[in-house]
């Protein structure tokens, strides 16, 4: 008898430990998922630039080039490479933006998509050597 009802009380303090991992776990990539998407939202809408976030990795890439004997083509290929970058991650966010439920209404969609369209425009008339 006292087998049996250790074992339930394990058994129970195994599930709930398991069910508040998974809870905190959810939490978590949920937060990094549609909180990243909507952080980088927000700053692309008040600033009108790509997030400094986003361009930091191609600026430490840069300056490791800097020592470079082709410094030049290494920097254009670079650039561009940031660019589609940045092209992709724009075109990403829109689509997020006009599925997502958690826009508040259809004004605010349609104006977050213009700031982002705003956003790629500025991103695609950038000359070859501006990151």
């Amino acid at each position: 008898m006292q087998t049996v009802l250790l074992v339930l009380i394990v058994s129970t303090v195994v599930v709930a430990g398991i069910m508040i991992g998974t809870i905190w776990m959810v939490k978590f990539y949920t937060n990094i998922f549609v909180g990243s998407n909507h952080h980088n939202i927000e700053e692309l809408v008040e600033k009108q630039d790509i997030p400094a976030r986003w361009s930091k990795k191609y600026e430490i890439k840069l300056q490791k080039l800097s020592s470079d004997v082709d410094f030049n083509t290494k920097k254009i290929k670079l650039i561009e490479q940031a660019h589609i970058d940045f092209l992709k991650k724009l075109n990403h966010l829109e689509k997020y933006v006009i599925v997502t439920r958690l826009v508040q209404n259809e004004e605010i969609r349609n104006m977050i998509v213009e700031s982002l369209h705003e956003v790629k425009k500025k991103v695609e008339g950038k000359k070859e050597n501006e990151l």
